[in-house]
């Protein structure tokens, strides 16, 4: 009997060290894999992101008379002096009207075709506020697609394009290389706004989102492995672009903080 109390004891004893260096080794793994950043003071660059289309200049080519002969359809690629249509006047004379640019067909209607010119440019269009705050030779990036294009800003037109209950306001940008646009094309633009220097701030992905406001989690909780919700610093989130976050907090400076993986959001959702 004595022995079969020692047998277990000893499995006990064996069972209990292997979990606690199993605990410690998972512990020792967790913290070092997680991640740490940190909270600092440097350049913050507002940025504005709007929709934005490929487009180019039309030229109208205009004739009065009934139309002989089309020699070209919507979407056709025409040179300049590219014969359009031939058609009679209305004094019954032959007629031709050809392009007066390098470009392709966009529009062909009674009275009228329309040439669009190959010199693309890039348009959006943008609130007051942003729009105020674009300016003649800024640049911005045009991305779509893999592509991703710099663009600077030629000119602004202050009448502005009623869409739906909005009034928008007409941005117009030169690409640096318009070897792979085409007309139509539909992209994302971005604007880098402003730079702020010497304010608070951290990467975007160690910043945690509860119901009630925005948190860090401090690295020194690496040491503990427990309580992270008791261990959070509240914080106040000025502003973000894709990749930092503006921020105002007490003491929260040069701090190191860790960033939060999927693994760590499943701590604080089961904490």
């Amino acid at each position: 009997m004595k022995r079969k109390i020692w047998i277990i004891l000893i499995l006990l004893l064996a069972i209990t060290g292997c979990l606690t260096i199993l605990l410690k080794s998972g512990n020792d793994i967790l913290s070092q894999t997680i991640k740490t950043v940190t909270v600092e003071k440097g350049d913050f660059t507002k940025i504005y992101k709007s929709t934005a289309t490929v487009t180019s200049q039309s030229h109208h080519h205009f004739y009065n008379g009934s139309i002989t002969k089309l020699s070209c359809e919507k979407g056709d690629e025409v040179e300049e002096g590219t014969v359009l249509l031939e058609y009679l006047d209305i004094y019954n004379h032959k007629q031709v009207l050809k392009s007066e640019t390098k470009g392709f067909v966009s529009d062909i209607n009674s009275g009228c075709v329309t040439v669009n010119d190959d010199y693309y440019v890039i348009e959006a269009l943008l609130d007051y506020d942003r729009f105020q705050l674009v300016k003649e030779g800024m640049n911005g990036i045009f991305n779509s697609g893999d592509q991703e294009i710099l663009c600077t800003v030629i000119s602004k037109n202050t009448y502005g394009v009623e869409t739906g209950n909005r009034i928008l306001y007409r941005v117009t940008l030169k690409p640096e290389d318009i070897g792979k646009l085409f007309y139509g094309q539909k992209g994302n633009l971005t604007f880098d706004l402003m730079t702020e220097h010497e304010v608070l701030i951290v990467d975007k992905q160690a910043v945690i989102e509860k119901e009630d406001g925005f948190y860090l989690l401090p690295a020194t909780w690496l040491n503990i492995l427990n309580d992270i919700n008791g261990q959070l610093l509240r914080i106040e989130v000025l502003d973000s672009n894709d990749s930092v976050v503006k921020i105002n907090a007490a003491g929260v400076e040069n701090i190191e903080v860790c960033l939060i993986d999927t693994y760590l959001k499943g701590f604080l959702d089961n904490d």
